[in-house]
């Protein structure tokens, strides 16, 4: 298949340059990932980006090495049946999934990862590798251009919103609400109101996705209320995307 310049070049820097980088080279060397590195999953035109850590806990033997590979893996990688997407049902829903119908969402959706390197557990990773890790995890979500992008664990958004002291913000925008540590936001605002749109430092100017932020989602789920609350905020969200006030289901192809 024919990719496009853009996207095969930001899997390539990926996937050549994590190794390259310094701080990564060093956590890499300490922690060797025998499977390799994984930057996504999914749809390489996805309506919906799940911007995550760190591809952790998912039972992949071995990642592809080469840009072309990658992208023929992990673009089939939910069709096929020998897979394991178990890490993937509680994404389902925030695509507007009811049912455990992995193929659709991986026609509709990306799992993305700022950081490529696959652990057993999320907090294996450190958040110094995030800074240099994401000046290329960007350009990867800058060449597909999700319509909403849900940002899952409180250290992506962390990183992100700016609240580290190390480094700025990421968004070009954020509201004021939204300045706060990931559960004061979500405890504080209110579900039709955590919904925001914004661009990222660095992409292009006409790039500006809508993005909820969420909980990591590999977790429990959460209490019931905080589950709702979340629920109705991507129903916003996924409202405002397309730019109407009804709902909006995704449906497989017949």
């Amino acid at each position: 298949m024919a990719y496009a310049p853009e996207l095969l070049e930001a899997v390539r820097k990926i996937l050549n340059e994590t190794r390259q980088d310094r701080l990564c080279r060093e956590y890499l060397a300490s922690h060797p990932s025998p499977s390799g590195l994984g930057p996504f999953l999914g749809s390489i035109e996805p309506a919906f980006l799940f911007l995550g850590l760190n591809p952790a806990g998912y039972d992949v033997a071995e990642y592809p090495s080469g840009a072309e590979d990658y992208l023929d893996f992990a673009t089939r990688y939910f069709k096929q049946k020998n897979t394991d997407k178990a890490s993937f049902a509680a994404y389902l829903p925030y695509a507007s999934i009811n049912t455990a119908d992995y193929e659709t969402f991986g026609e509709v959706a990306m799992a993305a990862h700022v950081v490529p390197i696959p652990t057993r557990r999320a907090n294996e990773i450190p958040p110094r590798l995030l800074t240099p890790c994401w000046a290329r995890t960007m350009k990867l979500v800058a060449a597909v251009r999700p319509k909403l992008v849900l940002i899952h664990g409180a250290a992506v958004w962390k990183f992100l919103a700016g609240l580290e002291e190390s480094s700025g913000p990421q968004l070009t925008h954020l509201p004021e609400s939204h300045k706060v540590a990931l559960n004061t936001l979500i405890e504080t605002v209110e579900g039709e109101k955590l919904p925001f749109q914004s661009g990222f430092a660095g992409a292009p100017d006409d790039f500006k996705p809508w993005l909820v932020a969420l909980p990591h989602l590999g977790g429990a789920g959460g209490p019931r209320a905080q589950r709702e609350k979340l629920d109705r905020a991507v129903r916003e969200a996924r409202r405002l995307m397309h730019g109407v006030r009804a709902g909006v289901r995704i449906r497989k192809p017949v």
